[in-house]
Order: structure tokens, then sequence, then C-alpha cells
């Protein structure tokens, strides 16, 4: 498993726009994803292409005013995540009280007219997500 390294960014004066360009120029340094967080953002890159000094170099060359950065960071051990979210956070769900959609992990599965069993991977969602109106 890869290990990452979280960086904690706090811009002061920051705003959506700030935020968003701080994230891109992370970003071209091998930063991979972003979480915005009040103030700033979190930022996440391989901890063996972490560079400290990198990073603070990427945000000083933001095109507006900023007052003050504050960088923390902590490493985050490798999992495998998408085996944690199946564990933790994909529920059954019962439609209608008809029809059961559930994973083959799951054990306790609501009794249903239709019993539909589905793994969740990358190309194939949960239904967990509201529907259009």
């Amino acid at each position: 498993m890869t290990d990452y390294t979280q960086l904690s960014v706090r811009l002061t004066p920051c705003n959506d726009d700030i935020a968003d360009l701080a994230a891109q120029n992370l970003a071209d340094i091998g930063y991979e994803s972003f979480e915005p967080v009040e103030g700033g953002l979190e930022a996440y890159i391989k901890t063996d292409s972490y560079d400290r000094e990198a990073a603070k170099e990427a945000l000083r060359t933001l095109p507006f005013e900023i007052s003050d950065i504050s960088l923390t960071s902590q490493e985050i051990k490798g999992e495998d995540w998408n085996s944690e979210w199946e564990k933790n956070y994909f529920q059954p769900i019962v439609v209608g009280g008809k029809v059961a959609v559930h994973s083959s992990f799951h054990h306790d599965v609501p009794e249903a007219e239709y019993d539909i069993s589905i793994d969740p991977k990358m190309a194939f969602g949960t239904g967990h997500h509201s529907l259009p109106r």
C-alpha cells in the first residue's frame, strides 16, 4: 500500500478562488487530491514525493496578496481504502419494500421479494445518491 502525506494549508486571506489556485499550484508539483476546508485546503501527495519547501514555493507564487501561509503535515499509512469503504459505509438498501440491493459481503440483508446482489466497484455505484427530479 502507498503511504500519503496530508498537507494542511491555511491561507490568510482565503476564499474559493485562492483555494482553487492553491490546489492547482500543488497539483502541478504532484499533489493528487484536495479537500476544501475553512481557511484553506487539505492536499494529499505520495509520501515519497513530499517536499515541504516545494509546497511553500508553489504557494508563494499565488497571484494574490497572501499575508500568512501556514502548513502542517501528517503521514497517512496506506490502506485498501475501497475495502474500508465497503466494510464501513456501503449498506444494503431496500426499494419500496420489495427490492433489496446489497453486496455479497453483507450478511444481515432485509427480506424482500427481489434480492439483488451487486459488489460495488469503481465502475458501478451503490444506489445511495439522490435521484434527479
